[in-house]
This record gives C-alpha cells, structure tokens and sequence, in this order.
C-alpha cells in the first residue's frame, strides 16, 4: 500500500492491522519510536545525540551582529501580575510600586 494509513482506510482496510491498533495510537508509536542506536558514539563525544541542534544554534548565533549592550533596571518595571505570591516583596526605595 502506498500509505500506513491506507491499512485503516474504509476501501482497503486490513483487518489483521486495523482491528489489532486503532490509527491514532500507531501514529503516536511511530512518532515517539527512535530508531538511531544509542549505543554508537561519536568518538567519545557525550552530546552527540543533541549535535545537530546545538550545531544550528551555533551556526545562529554566529550571524547575529554584535551591537551596543542594553541594559534593564528591573527596579523601574512595574509589576502588575498575580502569579509570584509569596514571592512578592515590598521595596520601599523603588520608584514605581
């Protein structure tokens, strides 16, 4: 069959399949399975698994045009939200409350 999910298509539904794993949970198993050996390392290196990405940050990071550093008084933003709870302290010095 051209597609796996022709395996639970109305038309050309195969029983042996079909009835055994609903489509849902097959796609979820087949997304969720690795199929790269972790037991292959890359000349001793212990972050091969995640090279690819820490490549591409790299690669990123290394287009970004270094400007002028900006700085922010955390003192002069005003918090409004309700979320830190008890985290929360009263500043008497600062100037936005």
């Amino acid at each position: 069959m051209p597609s796996f999910e022709d395996y639970w298509a109305i038309n050309t539904r195969y029983g042996l399949i079909a009835d055994v794993m609903p489509v849902k949970i097959f796609k979820k198993l087949r997304r969720l399975i690795n199929y790269q050996d972790n037991n292959v390392d890359a000349n001793g290196d212990r972050l091969f698994k995640i090279k690819p990405l820490l490549e591409e940050i790299r690669l990123n990071c290394i287009q970004i045009e270094n400007e002028d550093l900006y700085y922010i008084d955390e003192m002069m933003i005003l918090y409004k939200g309700t979320k830190a709870g008890s985290l929360r302290q009263y500043m008497p010095k600062k100037p936005k409350k």
